[in-house]
């Protein structure tokens, strides 16, 4: 049955306001073919192309329906609308006083009367949009010198324009030259305070120049003004990480999902942080996340690499940076990573073989040059090591985890450059407080190598005070995880003989002890012997135990046995077909209760030392590990 104009008209309202566009197409073109100066179908087409982005094709339809029934105040109001999106602001003020000589009046028009005021006022301060096109296309092709260039001149004759500012600034960031773009970012934003681009673009520029306490502020700004800039949402949390926040970074991703469910840059960034503040297990379903949305997304699958790496799962660690390498083959970063991977497994050769390969591609990368540093310590080959720690430096004097580093293996002299670099930066008001507390702990081993014992207490007393503000450790988290530990191993019963028929796996020496207590001195005493294998601080204990001891407080036999089996897998890829293994994770002690249940035949060395002594020794150690926040 063929319908008449008016029932296909209502038909297509109704598709068009239930999100039906394509039905609501074809509703309209249904009509116009009938009738082609139908006006209202010829409106609500305009209206329609409008709404997918189709501004310049809209025009025709709108200006027909006008001239099929001028008397119709919405159909100036759309016409007006269309002409100021597409910038025409002149032609839109004239129509609108042709609307007005025509009867059309209203809040509405009023309303409109005032915008186009406002955008006229502007247009006379912004040069003509062909020659922003200009600068745009400039800036796009990466030629940012010639655009700033171009700008001074126009600044000349337009010195309150925020588009003229807002190009500069990103030009001057393009160069990298932060401290110029934030010049000009501020002018910009001294026009209009109230722009959310403006302030995203002076928080891009802090993030960049390392200043992320005035990024958080200024991405802060752009949400409150735009709360739905999905962009500033991802930036903010990456300002958040960068400055150590990272449990607050993962509200904001959280916040940025809810935006743009289908964002896999917000899960990989979020599963960052996660990993950060210790929550691997969601960390890898956020990286999971991120690659059923991309499968092509490289740094999602090195990230995964780097996570298992840390877990341990050394295979699928290597495999997931493969997936990596295969996507992107010549990425620094990601042998970088590789390198980690191998130096947390032991295999040091390799992990130096891939660093240099990261080298090869990005001779200027002084975090590569820093990780080959600390693989050849672990090799004992110091003297290539400082060598290397000081190009990193050269690269990238306020490298602060470099000089800490060189610290440690360094004998330091009077009027040694390095130390001289490490306390201005101490003094300086552009580092983090992380950095800081670095500084601090670097700059009491140098200042004790110099014999100013008062001015090493000092620097040591200020790198402990800032990382326990950063840590805000409570001892009540730690009672409540011991109560928790002798709640669960109180109530384990042994049954030695099952779990041991038929295995062919090396024996496991725990070494437990407080950190620093000499338990290094005990494994390699130790692992000299011809039948030990070394394997240094595992942390498998800690994380295939956690869902026994903390979160289950499961004490089935099979779960055991599955834990069992899980640790002794990872021991035997380090045991070098060795019927012994060490793993001297001080903080293995925490879990004696487990270990005796599902290692009946392990042995366990407690290190004792003298309570003072150790004491002494935490407080002027900088842990990576965050389970030791009590000793600050």
């Amino acid at each position: 049955m063929k319908l008449s104009a008016e029932d296909a008209l209502k038909r297509g309202i109704e598709a068009h306001q239930a999100g039906r566009l394509q039905e609501a197409d074809k509703y309209y073109t249904a009509i116009l073919q009938a009738t082609p100066k139908h006006p209202d179908a010829n409106h609500n087409m305009g209206v329609l192309a409008i709404g997918v982005g189709k501004v310049q094709e809209a025009l025709p339809f709108l200006k027909t329906a006008l001239e099929a029934k001028p008397g119709v105040g919405q159909f100036w109001l759309s016409y007006i609308n269309a002409l100021i999106k597409l910038g025409r602001i002149h032609e839109a003020k004239a129509v609108l006083d042709q609307a007005k000589e025509n009867g059309a009046e209203g809040e509405s028009f009023d309303k409109l009367e005032q915008r186009l005021n406002i955008l006229k006022k502007e247009n006379t301060e912004n040069p003509p949009q062909n020659i922003i096109q200009e600068l745009n296309d400039l800036y796009n092709q990466s030629h940012f010198r010639k655009v700033i260039f171009k700008v001074d001149a126009l600044l000349l004759e337009y010195p309150n324009s925020f588009i003229l500012f807002n190009i500069h600034g990103a030009s001057h960031a393009g160069l990298k030259q932060f401290e110029m773009a934030l010049q000009s970012y501020e002018k910009a934003l001294l026009i209009q305070p109230q722009s959310p681009e403006a302030h995203y673009n002076m928080g891009t520029a802090c993030l960049r120049y390392g200043d992320y306490s005035e990024a958080i502020q200024h991405y802060s700004r752009a949400i409150n003004i735009k709360a739905n800039y999905f962009e500033a949402f991802i930036n903010l949390g990456i300002a958040l990480q960068e400055n150590g926040e990272n449990t607050s970074a993962v509200e904001t991703y959280r916040k940025a999902i809810k935006l743009n469910p289908k964002s896999a840059q917000a899960y990989n960034n979020m599963g960052n942080s996660l990993k950060q503040i210790g929550e691997f297990q969601e960390a890898i379903k956020c990286y999971k996340l991120a690659l059923g949305i991309n499968p092509n997304y490289a740094d999602a699958h090195s990230n995964m690499g780097s996570i298992l790496s840390d877990m341990g799962d050394f295979d699928a660690s290597i495999q997931s940076f493969d997936n990596a390498l295969k996507i992107q083959p010549n990425h620094a970063d990601y042998f970088n990573k590789i390198g980690l991977a191998y130096r947390l497994f032991g295999n040091f050769e390799k992990a130096i073989i891939n660093y240099q390969l990261a080298l090869k591609l990005r001779p200027d990368y002084p975090e590569a040059l820093n990780n080959l540093a600390i693989a050849e310590c672990d090799k004992g080959e110091l003297e290539k090591a400082i060598v290397n720690y000081s190009s990193a430096l050269k690269l990238k004097s306020d490298y602060v985890i470099a000089h800490r580093n060189l610290s440690a293996i360094k004998k330091y002299f009077k009027k040694d450059q390095q130390f001289s670099q490490m306390r201005e930066l101490f003094k300086s008001d552009n580092i983090t407080d992380t950095a800081r507390s670095q500084l601090g702990f670097a700059l009491a081993k140098a200042s004790e190598d110099l014999g100013e014992i008062e001015k090493a207490f000092f620097y040591l007393a200020e790198g402990n005070k800032i990382q326990k503000r950063l840590l805000d450790y409570d001892i009540k988290s730690d009672m409540k995880l011991f109560s928790k530990l002798m709640s669960y191993q109180s109530r384990l019963t042994s049954k030695k003989s099952d779990c041991l028929k038929g295995e062919n796996y090396p024996i496991p020496i725990f070494i437990v002890g407080m950190p620093r207590s000499g338990t290094t001195l005990v494994e390699q005493i130790i692992s000299s012997h011809s039948e030990v294998a070394g394997a240094g601080e595992l942390n498998f204990i800690e994380f295939f135990s956690k869902e026994l001891t903390i979160e289950t407080g499961s004490r089935r036999e099979q779960d055991i046995e599955f834990f069992r089996k899980r640790y002794l897998d990872q021991l035997s890829k380090r045991s070098n077909d060795l019927s012994f293994v060490t793993d001297k994770m001080p903080l293995n002690f925490r879990y004696l209760g487990l270990i005796c249940d599902a290692f009946p035949d392990a042995k366990i060395v407690h290190v004792k030392r003298n309570p003072e002594a150790v004491c002494w020794s935490n407080y002027k150690h900088l842990f990576e590990s965050k389970n030791l926040s009590y000793s600050y």
